[in-house]
Order: structure tokens, then C-alpha cells, then sequence
């Protein structure tokens, strides 16, 4: 798995030891970076608590000559249309978006994604955030983890 650390936002007001910040409109953010090592993978999920989520590539780290699909980003969710192309609803494809340095992905938290194992010994590092756009009952950041 991938080493993860939090970001620190260097906006006044926002504590940067806290893993989860409300901005004065009341929209709920958290942010944290991602270094994958050779074998980190992420497997599928999607982010509770959060409406849309957003992926920075920082450095894409190493190219697998042997794998084409090392360490990359995936989507298989039946509500994607492009995921979905043989019948509405029922997956048979991905969507693998070409994220190179400097790529920035914005997309619904409930998506299902993962990454693809990373082979490689430059450092893959990305940054990402989950936004929930309204107030959500319960503690900021309950069930992201």
C-alpha cells in the first residue's frame, strides 16, 4: 500500500495538524499525499463522506517497460458510461485516464477506482483531497479512513 501523509495548507485559519478543515462556507476538505514504492498499489474503493475528489500528479515515478498499466489510475464503475460500452449499467472496460506530472483529476467520490501495482525506484507522488460540499452530521473526517 501506499504511504500517505498529510499536506499542510498554509492558508491562515487552517490547522495544519488537523487531517480535516471546514472553510468558512462550510465546505469540508481533506488533503493528503500518496507515495507509492515498488509493489504499492491501492485497491478499489470510493470515498465516503466526501461529493467530489481530486487527484494531483506530482511525479509519476518510474515507467514499467513490461507493464503499461503500472501504477496507473482506474476506473470501473457502472455508472461511467465509457466503462459500460457493450451494456448500460454492467462493467467490461476501464477508464484509465494518462495522468502525467502536473495532470490534475477531478472526479465523484462514489467512482469506484484503485491504482495498479507500481514498479519502479523513483517515488511515485501524487496529492489528493476529498470535498464534501454541505455540512454532514457526525465528526469531520468519520469514515474516510
Amino acid at each position: 500500500m501506499a504511504h500517505s501523509f498529510r499536506a499542510a495548507d498554509p492558508r491562515p485559519g487552517i490547522d495544519a495538524r488537523a487531517p480535516d478543515t471546514f472553510a468558512p462556507s462550510g465546505v469540508h476538505r481533506r488533503y493528503l499525499g500518496s507515495i507509492y514504492h515498488d509493489g504499492d498499489h491501492c485497491m478499489p474503493h470510493s470515498h465516503l463522506r466526501s461529493d467530489v475528489s481530486v487527484v494531483y500528479m506530482l511525479d509519476t515515478g518510474d515507467e514499467d517497460p513490461d507493464d503499461k498499466l503500472s501504477a496507473r489510475l482506474c476506473f470501473a464503475d457502472p455508472r461511467i458510461d465509457a466503462c459500460c460500452p457493450d451494456e448500460p449499467g454492467r462493467v467490461t472496460r476501464h477508464v484509465i485516464p494518462v495522468m502525467t506530472p502536473g495532470t490534475m483529476l477531478i472526479f465523484s467520490s462514489d467512482y469506484l477506482h484503485s491504482v495498479n501495482p507500481y514498479r519502479g525506484q523513483r517515488p511515485r507522488i501524487t496529492l489528493s483531497w476529498n470535498i464534501t460540499l454541505e455540512r454532514l452530521p457526525g465528526r469531520p473526517g468519520e469514515g474516510w479512513m
